[in-house]
């Protein structure tokens, strides 16, 4: 693994296609009734429907009298492994009679395992996995030949605000999302390499604390859950010091949002502003809920209708976080007193977003005159209370699906806008709500405002 590592390829066989991954073999204890018994344990990462972290421990010379009702069902006291106790669950057991040979397979509680000290600062750089991302152009391209395959690995460098990150795509990632597209699951596509800006060394809670804020920036350039997985710290003296081994949130799904894979610009760019604000532990919160509401609102299989609703509470909590707390533009009575379209109305134009509703939103403006929509923060507010609210209007769901797909569009569109705002974003993005291709890259509005020709 080490070897490996050091070259800058995936570690544990994580680049090879296959559904179940051998990550360790350790030594391993189970607690039953008080009494300690020793075994091995065979730590895998399973890629069925749903990823997962699986523990599979045999333990010899176990008596009947404790082996038999663990195999029948009875909860363990602990399970251990390399001496670190991993909550969690029983799974399945089997005991033979003959051998006294206790068989667990065991389930960790949050799908996660590390077996290092967290505490010491002793990682010069750290490694992870990334699973299912973009095919996103590096700043740096190098050709890929192997086995008659031509390909490209990219090089994409995120310096944020205490972090150097270096993302590398394999030399099959383009063939690799193609096969995804297809048949969706799980697949790497990536290795990521994670050193201190000052060269420093660090701890794994340092550590877990970056790849923390890495996977809600990813997330929300990729518009659904996109994790750093499986961790590997090394020391000044190449050896490794830290393993976490962890699971991708979601299986693939179509990218949807704001940023252009084609544009090499667009992801450093934004994880050099997101990772400062970031760094405020109030903004850090606010940003942890937008973007898990984005996340949910982004993803069309669980409804549009609960789309709209979660986007425009993301939009809400940026609001008060920007306009009352950052900016104090308000008293925190005085917000609390605003309808929605005017919290919305306060953050959009303090951020220089057009609150106009866009012509690309036909169905909307279409019918704006009728309902007395006087914008589109108006429009959103009063479609998302028809849905809360259906005892208050006349604005039917069924009737209106087309509206209300462009309504859940256009919440999306002041979301991806008002956090990369917040955030001082200064460069371009895909815009949702031209249906283009995702290529097609335009300047984010705030800047616009400030050309001469505004």
């Amino acid at each position: 693994m080490n070897d490996s590592l050091q070259q800058f390829e995936p570690a544990y066989g994580l680049g090879q296609s296959c559904t179940n991954y051998l990550l360790k073999e350790l030594p391993a204890t189970v607690t039953i009734s008080g009494i300690k018994f020793k075994g091995n344990c065979k730590v895998k990462l399973e890629m069925q429907r749903k990823a997962a972290i699986r523990l599979y421990g045999e333990f010899k010379k176990v008596p009947e009298a404790y082996g038999i009702p663990v195999s029948m069902g009875e909860s363990l006291e602990s399970f251990s492994i390399n001496g670190y106790d991993i909550p969690g669950f029983r799974t399945s057991g089997h005991y033979n009679l003959v051998s006294n040979e206790l068989t667990i397979t065991w389930c960790p509680s949050h799908n996660s395992v590390s077996i290092s000290e967290q505490e010491k600062k002793h990682i010069s750089h750290a490694f992870c996995h990334l699973f299912n991302f973009l095919d996103v152009s590096g700043s740096r391209k190098f050709p890929y030949q192997k086995n008659g395959y031509r390909g490209r690995i990219d090089h994409i460098d995120l310096d944020t605000y205490h972090w150097k990150i270096e993302l590398k795509s394999l030399g099959k990632t383009q063939e690799i999302i193609r096969s995804l597209n297809e048949e969706g699951g799980y697949q790497l596509t990536h290795a990521g390499r994670i050193q201190k800006l000052d060269g420093s060394a660090f701890s794994g809670n340092e550590l877990s604390d970056c790849l923390t804020m890495l996977t809600f920036l990813l997330s929300f350039a990729r518009g659904c859950w996109c994790n750093p997985v499986c961790s590997v710290g090394i020391d000044r003296a190449s050896d490794v010091v830290l393993e976490s081994w962890s699971v991708p949130r979601e299986s693939w799904k179509p990218h949807v949002g704001w940023l252009s894979a084609q544009n090499d610009t667009q992801l450093p760019s934004f994880a050099s502003s997101f990772s400062k604000k970031w760094s405020n532990e109030d903004w850090r919160e606010t940003l942890r809920e937008t973007i898990y509401w984005y996340l949910n609102a982004n993803d069309s299989s669980q409804g549009i209708d609960t789309g709209i609703i979660l986007a425009q509470a993301a939009i809400e909590k940026l609001s008060y976080q920007y306009v009352v707390i950052e900016k104090r533009l308000i008293l925190r009575e005085g917000f609390r007193s605003l309808v929605a379209s005017d919290k919305f109305r306060i953050l959009m134009s303090s951020l220089k977003i057009p609150i106009d509703i866009p012509t690309e939103s036909r169905d909307i403006t279409n019918i704006a005159n009728d309902k007395i929509w006087l914008d589109a923060p108006h429009a959103l507010t009063d479609i998302r209370n028809a849905l809360i609210h259906p005892e208050r209007g006349s604005f039917s769901f069924s009737d209106n699906l087309d509206s209300f797909y462009q309504a859940w569009k256009l919440s999306l569109w002041y979301l991806e806008l008002s956090i990369l705002a917040v955030c001082e974003y200064k460069g371009t993005f895909y815009n949702r709500l031209k249906d283009g291709y995702e290529s097609d890259a335009e300047e984010v509005p705030w800047i616009l405002s400030k050309s001469p020709s505004a």
